[in-house]
């Protein structure tokens, strides 16, 4: 049987060697009366977010390009058929050319309408 206690040491020597580690991330312990609580922070929070938000940004100029791309070859795109192309959902394709306003515009109605490059995007 280990001592009483060590097991606390042990959580606290495994979580700073974790990559990320810094001591503001050092688990808690609180004994009140008869509860006892343990805090352990996700250390990893971080990277993944900045790592996320990193690849969506580059991931959303892909698309904007490929999407001006459509556009070049055929005015007349629908945006299920942008969806279907890009592998997305319709609802990303809207999504995506609400943040394109000011690159590409659609004219004209549901049926005969065409999409307009106002200006092309090369970033």
């Amino acid at each position: 049987m280990e001592k009483r206690g060590s097991g606390l040491r042990k959580i606290c020597d495994e979580t700073a060697k974790l990559p990320n580690f810094t001591l503001d991330k050092m688990p808690m312990f609180e004994s009140a009366g008869q509860t006892f609580m343990t805090t352990v922070y996700n250390v990893n929070v971080a990277q993944s977010v900045a790592q996320n938000v990193a690849q969506n940004v580059a991931q959303n100029i892909n698309r904007h390009q490929a999407i001006v791309e459509m556009i070049t070859e055929n005015d007349c795109i629908t945006r299920k058929q942008m969806a279907e192309n890009l592998g997305v959902s319709k609802k990303t394709i809207e999504r995506l050319l609400t943040e394109m306003k000011n690159i590409v515009k659609y004219e004209g109605s549901s049926k005969n309408g065409h999409w307009i490059i106002l200006k092309n995007k090369k970033t």
